[in-house]
């Protein structure tokens, strides 16, 4: 399934391996837009393996490649997951 610029409630869903996600302190997706811009975009854990962002006004603003790679913080441990990639098209792509 393709997805386009401006879309709003797309979910964005990242497996994790860490089975004790649930407990985190902080927890967001690092990204990085086609222009190579950089945001935070808000997340919450799912089923307890999922990290899910669902996209808001904004999010998808240009075409191209976006990367996103999760940031967790838990008790005794925080760091990255492996980045991830997906295409945002132009309409009529």
């Amino acid at each position: 399934m393709k997805h386009y610029i401006g879309e709003i409630g797309t979910r964005v869903l990242i497996e994790v391996e860490n089975s004790e996600i649930e407990s985190y302190d902080s927890l967001y997706l690092n990204v990085k837009k086609p222009d190579g811009t950089t945001e935070k975009w808000d997340a919450i854990v799912v089923s307890g393996i999922y990290i899910l962002h669902t996209a808001a006004s904004g999010d998808f603003d240009q075409a191209g490649t976006y990367y996103i790679q999760p940031y967790v913080s838990m008790s005794g441990w925080s760091g990255l997951g492996e980045t991830d990639t997906f295409e945002i098209h132009r309409y009529y792509c």
